[in-house]
């Protein structure tokens, strides 16, 4: 039996749903509350030392991070494939599936927390933020979390962050133009991959910068209609997108601005 620690909200965990569903695999699901600081508690920490989510235990045998996850679940469960078997077609799934860890994933980070997760933190001192921060083991992300909650969008980090989101947006909508999925005919890993950071803008309501009519946009159409999305569709959680569409006129002006 699959045990599988997750978030609902979790890009990272949202991949890995996919990827179950899309495989009809069972698995007894334990979900953490992040804000409660579930992921910090000694027992978690001792199966995911990053104390981050998810981690998949597949009979006793422990494996971290998202995207090893997915390519192990697409190995030990290999029905239906969820990459071609082509050496060529595998390579144009690797391309995307590291697209994440190469950036992307500290990038949507950061734009949900300038925009939005900030104001939940709201209620802390400077003490409690930074008693908050330091169980976050990895160093980058703690500073990428503090300068957020301290600054908004006024953070070194944000118009960075931005620019690498709009890149790889822009990315997907020129190799969509030929293609129905990332990976060519067939949805893949590749699509999973990238599916929970799309989201994330149309969440936060700063999708607007691609067409209606466009590439991505009708990728994103396609990718709900599958039954597979329930995964995550099924498990968003109401006070969560209102946090993430009560953004201001003026916030959403100046992530255009930094954009540019």
């Amino acid at each position: 039996m699959i045990e599988f620690y997750d978030n609902d909200m979790s890009a990272c965990a949202q991949k890995v749903r996919l990827v179950l569903e899309e495989k009809g695999i069972d698995y007894k699901r334990h979900a953490l509350n992040l804000r409660a600081g579930d992921q910090f508690k000694p027992e978690y920490r001792k199966i995911n030392p990053n104390a981050v989510v998810p981690t998949l235990v597949d009979d006793g045998n422990i494996i971290i991070e998202s995207t090893v996850i997915c390519c192990y679940l697409d190995d030990a469960y290999p029905e239906p494939p969820l990459r071609p078997k082509s050496a060529l077609g595998r390579a144009a799934v690797n391309y995307w599936i590291i697209k994440p860890d190469a950036g992307l994933h500290d990038a949507c980070g950061v734009t949900s927390f300038a925009l939005a997760f900030r104001k939940q933190l709201a209620y802390l001192d400077e003490q409690g933020l930074q008693e908050f921060l330091a169980k976050i083991p990895n160093e980058k992300r703690r500073t990428h979390v503090g300068n957020m909650v301290r600054q908004g969008l006024d953070a070194p980090d944000a118009g960075e962050a931005l620019r690498a989101y709009k890149s790889v947006i822009d990315e997907m909508e020129t190799r969509l133009g030929g293609e129905t999925w990332l990976a060519g005919n067939e949805y893949s890993l590749a699509d999973v991959a990238m599916l929970p950071y799309v989201l994330r803008l149309e969440h936060l309501g700063i999708d607007d910068w691609w067409p209606a009519t466009g590439s991505v946009a009708k990728w994103l159409e396609r990718s709900k209609a599958r039954e597979g999305f329930v995964a995550i569709s099924g498990h968003l959680e109401q006070k969560y997108l209102e946090v993430m569409a009560d953004i201001s006129k003026s916030d959403k002006q100046k992530v255009r601005a930094l954009m540019d």
